[in-house]
This record gives C-alpha cells, structure tokens and sequence, in this order.
C-alpha cells in the first residue's frame, strides 16, 4: 500500500502538469495503459486465469463506468485547482464517506476515535480548501473573486473523492469475491476509457481536433506515459493489497500520498502556502488513521 501510495502521489504530479489537457490527455494516458500493460493480460490468457462468468463481467462493467467518471472528473479539477489542494479533498472525502454510510445505512456507532477520526479530516479539508485558491492553469484575474475559483477546485475534488470511494468499495469486492484478476480489471477500465472517448478525442466528427490531440503528445508525452505506468501500476498494487487484508485496515496506509502529494506540488510546482496546506494534509492523514482503528 505504501508502494501504491506513492505511484498514486506521482501520477496525479503528472496530470497536474497537463492540468488543461482534458478528455484528450485521459484518452493518451488510457491508451499508453494499454498498451503497456497487454501482456500482463496476454499472460494471463495464455496460463487460463481469464474466467469470467456474467456476475463478473457486470460487476467490471459498472467499475469501467465510474472509473472513465472519475479520472475525466479529476482531469477536470486539476484544470482550476491546485494539485495540494484538490488531491487531499479527494483522497480525505473516501474513508469520510464510509463512515458516514456506516452510521446512516447500517446503524454502527464509530465512537470516540471514529467521531475524532471523523473531525480531524473535516477540519483537515477545511484549512486545505480555504484561503487563496490561485492556480498556475487558471490564474486569478484582476476583479475576479477568488471564492468562486476556490468552490470550483474543491467541489470537484470533492465529487472525484465520492466516486472513487465508491469505486474502490465495488472493484475491492469484483477482486476479493469474483476473484478478477487485478491486472485484467486495470486494464479492462483503460481499454473502455479509450473506446468510449475515442470518437470525441480522435476526431471523427470534427477532424481538426486530431492537431489538439497530436499537439497534447508532442508537448506532454513524458507526462501521458508516466500516468499511463504508474496509474495502473497504483491500482492494481491497491487491490493486490485488499485481497491480503482488510480494506478498512488496508486504505489508510495509502494516504500517505496526501502528504507526497502536498510535498510535491510545493517542491515541484511552486504552488502557493505550502505550510498551511501541507498543515491540513497532515491533519487528514491523521484523521483517516484515526478512522482505521475505530
């Protein structure tokens, strides 16, 4: 999970970089998976570990429609927000949402370490999403009020950490139960990002957007590729990992890449109040910890 962590810190430094590039950089990113990662597949046909029965196939069916969601709405995000900013959102909204969905729909009291767990990234999310919010990909104009650009970055963060925290739960149970390989699920999830943005992204309707996407390779293709490894290569050590223990014991470990992340868009991309925000991420981290031992 450390491992996993630290892949996932990486490649969202990566798409920060190509903040603006859109459906067009997912779709550049999705296809170096694939391509990179065919014979991990081609492997696992050939040594008979592909069998999939209809449960298996719908459940990888539903994971591929919130996984194209998710990273076409972080994509999003990244265009009007800080990568310390709208990363700790992200990842901090997920275990806040378990335990919520825990309390609602099953009745279950988290208790003193839950509640603090509980409070500790609400308020930790609170000092990263407050304050000046002046993006490198969408600087703030003269008159223009920052509050608007602030709700931007952190109501998408916001929506990208509610559909992965769902994604994570459903993929979790596709590998544990129907026992999917983890390689087979990655690759399968980029395989339909790229056939379901392929006819938008490469043009067949409006020819000229094939220069927007050949110009996105030639200025960002060191970004594409290092997305296209080290995103699966995150995922499928994440769910590796949750066939070895359980999720709830597992997940928190990987948060650590809140603080990487923070770290890095400090070092690497000059972004504004590094203190306050790796501040707040911290207070995340320790409140998603708080939340694994309750």
């Amino acid at each position: 999970m450390l491992a996993s962590g630290c892949c996932h810190a990486l490649w969202n430094l990566a798409a920060k970089r190509v903040g603006a590039g859109g459906t067009p950089f997912v779709w550049l990113y999705s296809t170096v998976a694939v391509v990179v990662y065919l014979p991990g597949v081609i492997w696992l046909a050939a040594t008979g570990r592909i069998d999939l029965g209809w449960p298996a196939v719908a459940a990888i069916a539903v994971g591929s429609a919130g996984s194209l969601g998710y990273y076409v709405l972080l994509q999003k995000a990244y265009a009007v927000g800080d990568l310390s900013v709208v990363y700790p959102v992200a990842r901090g909204t997920g275990p806040l949402l378990l335990v919520g969905a825990g309390v609602l729909l099953l009745g279950e009291r988290p208790g003193v370490v839950g509640l603090l767990g509980t409070a500790l990234v609400v308020a930790g999310v609170f000092v990263v999403g407050t304050g000046s919010a002046r993006s490198q990909a969408a600087p703030v104009t003269q008159g223009e009020p920052r509050r608007l650009a602030l709700r931007a970055d952190v109501g998408l963060g916001l929506a990208a950490g509610v559909l992965i925290a769902a994604c994570n739960l459903w993929d979790a149970r596709t590998v544990a139960v129907l026992a999917v390989s983890p390689v087979l699920l990655e690759w399968v999830f980029n395989i339909s990002r790229v056939v379901v943005l392929g006819p938008g992204v490469l043009g067949f309707r409006e020819p000229r957007r094939r220069g927007v996407l050949a110009q996105l390779w030639r200025e960002h293709r060191y970004c594409a590729l290092a997305v296209g490894v080290l995103m699966p290569l995150s995922y499928i050590l994440a769910l590796w990992a949750f066939t070895l223990a359980p999720i709830s014991l597992a997940a928190p470990v990987r948060e650590v890449s809140i603080v990487i992340a923070c770290l890095l868009g400090w070092w690497l991309l000059a972004e504004q109040q590094p203190g306050r925000r790796l501040l707040g991420a911290v207070v995340v981290l320790v409140g998603v910890f708080a939340l694994a031992l309750a």
